[in-house]
């Protein structure tokens, strides 16, 4: 009797449950929700206002990423008016319409926004953020100006950088006001020269420039 040909294996019960395991998986990973960034954006915002004293106006943060382990999420972080330094001397422009995926912008550019960067801890919502920003120490920036009037003017001045939070991005300046006894008011320009808050600074406005 000839033997029936078989061009082609009939396919195992294990490689029939193989296919259906990535199937299932494949489900699995289109089905994975987007992070819900409200509570991302609530947190940083009481953390924030908690560890500096400062006030937070908004908070946005890049919709798109997925509620998983590792995921990241970059958000700007915007202080309310006036406490927050980027470059004074330009106005701010006209404040940008709302978005629908994002909180309320505030009336000032990306540019002068505190950059966050977020990192899912699991798959639950939990998560870490840090500054990607560094801050100039404006105490410390006083205390330079007063070094530096007491070398070349021999005076003991009082220094006011007006307790502002300062970006430590290159050519971000302000300004402090500089009371001498001997002399007045004067104003120091101080600019910002990289990311790590080398500054330099210059008298603008005193007895030398009268």
């Amino acid at each position: 009797m000839p033997k029936l040909a078989r061009d082609k294996p009939y396919p195992s019960a294990l490689s029939v449950q193989g296919c259906w395991l990535l199937a299932i998986m494949a489900i699995m990973v289109g089905c994975v929700p987007s992070v819900d960034l409200k509570p991302i954006e609530n947190k940083i915002k009481a953390e924030f206002e908690t560890k500096t004293g400062r006030s937070v106006k908004a908070i946005t943060c890049e919709p798109g990423a997925k509620q998983a382990k590792g995921e990241r999420v970059s958000c700007d972080l915007f202080l309310a008016h006036q406490q927050l330094s980027s470059s004074p001397e330009q106005p701010s422009p006209p404040s940008a319409p709302q978005s629908p995926t994002s909180s309320a912008q505030p009336d000032r550019t990306p540019a002068d926004a505190l950059k966050v960067e977020v990192e899912l801890t699991d798959n639950q919502g939990n998560f870490n953020w840090k500054l990607q920003d560094s801050l100039i120490n404006v105490v410390e920036v006083e205390a330079k100006i007063k070094e530096e009037f007491d070398k070349q003017r021999r005076t003991t001045p009082e220094v006011d950088c007006q307790k502002q939070l300062i970006i430590a991005r290159a050519d971000n300046s302000f300004t402090c006001t500089v009371e001498e006894l001997e002399y007045g008011p004067s104003t120091v320009k101080v600019t910002v020269k990289d990311g790590q808050g080398t500054v330099d600074f210059e008298l603008v406005d005193g007895p030398e420039n009268r």
